[in-house]
């Protein structure tokens, strides 16, 4: 018997039901049973960082990691608050005028009567490029009218013909 029970544990043999003389002692063995003890989120923490030597180098990485990350964050927010502020005192404020006026016209810039300027709505990148793109053809369209094999004054004529042709 001792052969044909040698491969269980000790717990599986003292709850074997057909063994008589075990079952008191399971009843003793159970009560003696006492539930394992409650760790400490502290002991647990310890046998988390035991674990293996693997787990602790890479443990020690995201730790590092996450505690750079915010700092490289920080510092590259200062370096372009620094740099934007270095062109925009060094900006000629002719062209700082020129530029709020663009963005007052095409809604990215709310300047009240007092003098205020807030941001504006967004989506107003569209209507300022539709325009770049329109003055753009313009300026290609001169170009051609410029540098065209026929008289500019005939050009002029006929735009002026069709223009009224249209009305």
């Amino acid at each position: 018997m001792a052969r044909a029970l040698s491969g269980t544990s000790a717990c599986e043999r003292c709850h074997d039901p057909h063994d008589a003389r075990r079952r008191a002692r399971t009843l003793v063995h159970r009560a003696s049973l006492s539930p394992a003890p409650r760790l400490s989120a502290e002991d647990r923490w310890k046998a988390l960082r035991t674990v293996s030597r693997g787990d602790v180098v890479y443990r020690s990485v995201l730790t590092a990691v996450a505690l750079v990350l915010p700092a490289v964050l920080v510092a590259l927010t200062a370096e372009l608050v620094v740099n934007a502020w270095v062109q925009l005192v060094s900006l000629d404020p002719d062209v700082f005028q020129k530029a709020l006026e663009k963005l007052w016209t095409f809604g990215g810039a709310v300047v009240t009567p007092e003098g205020d300027v807030s941001r504006g709505k967004e989506g107003w990148q569209r209507a300022y490029e539709e325009q770049r793109e329109h003055r753009k053809t313009q300026l290609v369209l001169m170009r051609r009218f410029a540098d065209g094999p026929i008289c500019r004054m005939l050009q002029l004529v006929r735009a002026y013909v069709r223009s009224w042709a249209v009305l």
